[in-house]
Formats: C-alpha cells, sequence, structure tokens
C-alpha cells in the first residue's frame, strides 16, 4: 500500500470520486496525505485537496483552476497523475 492515499478505518486506501460543476462523476483517485500541500509548483488552499487520479471517465472535463502542469482537461492525465481538486467536488467511497 503506497502512504501517499488517504486510509480508511479497515486500512485499506479510501477512494473518491471526482466531481465535475453538475456533480457528476468524472474520475476515480485517491487523495495524498503526505504530500498534499504542493502540487505542479502550486500550494494546496483551503477548500482544494492534491489527489492522484487512476481512472478517467469524462476526459472532456476541464482541469479545475487549469491548466495545471499544461494539462487542461481530464484527458491529459487519463493515464494517471496528481490534481488539485475542490473538496466540495470530491465525494469520498464508502
Amino acid at each position: 500500500m503506497n502512504s501517499y492515499v488517504h486510509v480508511h478505518q479497515s486500512g485499506t486506501p479510501q477512494r473518491v470520486f471526482l466531481l465535475n460543476r453538475n456533480k457528476e462523476v468524472v474520475a476515480i483517485g485517491v487523495v495524498d496525505t503526505e504530500n498534499g500541500g504542493i502540487c505542479h509548483g502550486r500550494e494546496v488552499d483551503d477548500g482544494e485537496l492534491k489527489v492522484y487520479v487512476e481512472k478517467v471517465f469524462d476526459g472532456s472535463t476541464p482541469i479545475y483552476d487549469g491548466p495545471q502542469n499544461s494539462c487542461t482537461t481530464l484527458d491529459d492525465i487519463a493515464d494517471g497523475g496528481y490534481l488539485i481538486w475542490l473538496k466540495a467536488r470530491l465525494r469520498y467511497e464508502r
């Protein structure tokens, strides 16, 4: 198990769903709780989290506060990678 993921009480990585403006699921990933302060050279602000995106469902979704590391849509990170995402647009998997 990687040390950067948000770990559920059961000891397994806790997944998060990334939501778009309409609260539709556009990707799935895990929150980086160990190294969450900086992402692509930018400080992660209150109300935001650093997320490792594992799978993209809607690649046409614009990156929050993009571009981030030259990425403008989720298609640009479809193979996995880190992004800053709004806390209000994350839903934790149970």
